[in-house]
């Protein structure tokens, strides 16, 4: 009411007489179905709210009228479903294909890793000294040649030199040996853990843009759409209005605006408004027969007979001296 009544167009200005009563409907009983409903009465709320802020809004005393109806609603809301739901699918699609390319690279690394001790424990050496505990180790011996017992010595010394010199050295040096060959991290990521960080980081910051570009996508679709259909079905008196408004320039502007509101700090808040307000009003037309002089002639003497006397109610003598 307060909008209207201080906003005037060629010397008339507009009015709007909603009561207490109906603006509690409007924005407090009806979005209370949207939660009873899980949101199936959104459609319903958003053309009964609309309904409610335009057909109370008058120029001088012409009426506007929004004629668009209920399923016009529904049919905005269900084809953003639709494409929600492609959205949404073409992401699972996305990461279930990543998902079963990293079990294939797992599968593989196992079985390599499989293959490896097999091929190590048919080497002899392992074999040996893994059983060593359940057999004696001469029963393997004997089956060996010259050349074979040899080099096995020569390991057994070696493998028996390197835990003395392991036994020398401090114990702290070996438990974080131990506690960095037990990470989980590394264990599990291997030779990527290094880079384990920034992936993380990269990962977040995409989630985060894609999230953006949703919100944005779902934003600059409603808008544009749900503005489009309310001011093509509204009238006032002999004028109609059009407006084509487009989703993809919403959304350059909602992500402009962002960078830019980011950038310097909200500092250019005005700024981004103004983009906003200039963007709509290029994007509205009037249409019929716009005849101001004699529409505004028809009303300008009740307006003009109501403000004087007001101003004579209000008259104060503010004379100096």
């Amino acid at each position: 009411m307060f909008n209207a009544r201080n906003s005037s167009h060629r010397g008339l200005r507009f009015d709007f007489d909603g009561s207490y009563l109906q603006a509690a409907l409007a924005f407090i009983v009806y979005p209370i179905l949207v939660v009873l409903s899980l949101g199936l009465a959104l459609p319903f709320v958003a053309q009964r709210v609309n309904q409610f802020a335009f057909n109370h809004h008058k120029f001088g005393i012409s009426r506007f009228q929004m004629q668009a109806l209920v399923k016009d609603f529904y049919m905005v809301y269900l084809k953003l479903a639709a494409f929600m739901l492609v959205i949404s699918f073409a992401v699972y699609l996305g990461v279930s294909s990543l998902a079963g390319h990293k079990k294939h690279d797992a599968v593989s690394m196992n079985q390599h890793s499989l293959q490896a001790q097999s091929t190590a424990t048919d080497a002899g050496f392992i074999k040996v000294a893994n059983t060593a505990e359940a057999q004696p180790t001469t029963d393997y011996l004997k089956d060996l040649s010259p050349e074979d017992r040899a080099e096995f010595e020569a390991q057994m010394k070696a493998y028996e030199a390197q835990l003395q010199s392991g036994e020398s050295q401090s114990t702290e040096p070996r438990a974080s040996e131990h506690v960095k060959k037990e990470n989980p991290i590394e264990k599990i990521f291997g030779p990527y853990a290094a880079i384990l960080g920034p992936m993380i980081y990269a990962i977040f910051m995409g989630i985060a843009l894609f999230y953006m570009a949703i919100i944005f996508l779902i934003s600059a679709y409603i808008r544009s759409r749900i503005t489009n259909l309310i001011w093509n079905g509204t009238s006032l008196e002999h004028i109609s209005f059009a407006s084509n408004q487009r989703m993809r320039d919403l959304v350059w502007l909602y992500f402009s605006n962002t960078i830019i509101l980011f950038l310097t700090l909200g500092l250019a808040t005005p700024w981004a408004q103004i983009r906003m307000a200039r963007y709509r009003a290029e994007r509205l037309a009037l249409t019929g027969e716009t005849d101001w002089d004699k529409f505004v002639g028809e009303k300008k003497e009740m307006s003009r007979a109501m403000g004087e006397e007001i101003a004579e109610m209000f008259d104060v003598d503010l004379s100096f001296g």
